[in-house]
């Protein structure tokens, strides 16, 4: 894949980042109704998403490539017909009606990347020039370093 000019930075929230682990060999991950809003109207194919566990202050444990969102159950793809189940998915109340499909997915667990993000937003835009990761971090830097 040739690579976008100027991506754009997501971060998203994995919660403690075992479900995205259980279905990463999909490179898929599930989203919610309002997280997958900000990515559909703000996230182009080539943009990087950054994952981010909850509770860590702002740990990013993967980054990858944004390829595109599949709304589940549609029959559009072959993915969105699995269940939370067909996943590995677990835990009650975790409903997602969107697939966030990446490619070119980088484990940063060992990086130690902390991008200081609280609060319970699942999807954020980072701009490194206006809006800013509370740690002083620079996203495209590191991605630039790996």
């Amino acid at each position: 894949m040739v690579s976008k000019d100027n991506p754009k930075n997501f971060i998203i929230r994995i919660a403690d980042g075992k479900n995205f682990w259980k279905s990463d060999r999909y490179s898929i991950w599930g989203i919610g109704d309002i997280g997958a809003k900000t990515l559909i109207y703000h996230c182009e194919k080539g943009d990087r998403l950054w994952f981010c566990t909850s509770n860590s202050n702002g740990q990013l444990v993967a980054v990858a490539t944004f390829d595109q969102i599949i709304p589940r159950f549609k029959g559009i793809d072959k993915i969105d017909l699995f269940t939370n189940d067909g996943f590995g998915w677990s835990g009650e109340d975790w409903n997602c009606n969107y697939l966030v499909k990446y490619n070119n997915r980088f484990n940063l667990e060992l990086n130690k990347v902390f991008s200081g993000i609280k609060g319970n937003c699942t999807v954020r835009c980072i701009d490194n020039e206006k809006k800013f990761c509370p740690t002083g971090i620079i996203l495209d830097n590191i991605y630039n370093d790996l």
